[in-house]
């Protein structure tokens, strides 16, 4: 009799304890909640769609200033038939709704571009400081990333 109360006992001791396991699954909500927080789909989205929108806006800076040491001024707007030599299409809609906004002065030497970001912010370039700026959606028309006094050309190529 003495060796099947051992028996018991011994397949009683290993078992898990409603501690341990209430311990396990907090670990496991704790882990996948960081989890979805580090592996965001939605906002992995947006961060690659902003890297397209800056990536073609250094593109279009890149077109459009050697438009400019070619021609001496800029263009005027973008559909100018001599600025397809430096820019086959104009970018709009890529990625989906990205809209790139095209500035100049009145004396076509001073230019500005620009393209809204997912959060609400943009980038922009201006000739006059020679790169591009992540201008965040809280103070859009700041000093240092306002682009006022320009005509802006964003019609569609």
């Amino acid at each position: 009799m003495l060796s099947n109360n051992t028996n018991t006992r011994n397949n009683f001791n290993r078992a898990f304890t409603l501690i341990e396991l209430l311990i396990v699954v907090s670990l496991i909500g704790i882990l996948s909640g960081v989890t979805l927080t580090v592996i965001n789909a939605n906002r992995q989205r947006e961060v690659a769609s902003d890297s397209v929108k800056q990536a073609n806006l250094e593109k279009l800076v890149q077109g459009v200033e050697s438009y400019k040491a070619s021609e001496g001024i800029y263009p005027v707007s973008i559909k100018d038939s001599g600025l397809i030599t430096y820019i086959s299409k104009w970018p709009n809609g890529t990625p989906a709704g990205a809209v790139y906004e095209y500035f100049t002065d009145s004396s076509l030497s001073i230019l500005g571009l620009s393209v809204i970001t997912s959060d609400g912010g943009s980038y922009k370039y201006r000739s006059e400081w020679g790169e591009i700026k992540k201008c965040d959606s809280a103070s859009p028309k700041d000093t240092v990333c306002e682009i006022s006094g320009y005509k802006s050309k964003t019609e569609k190529k």
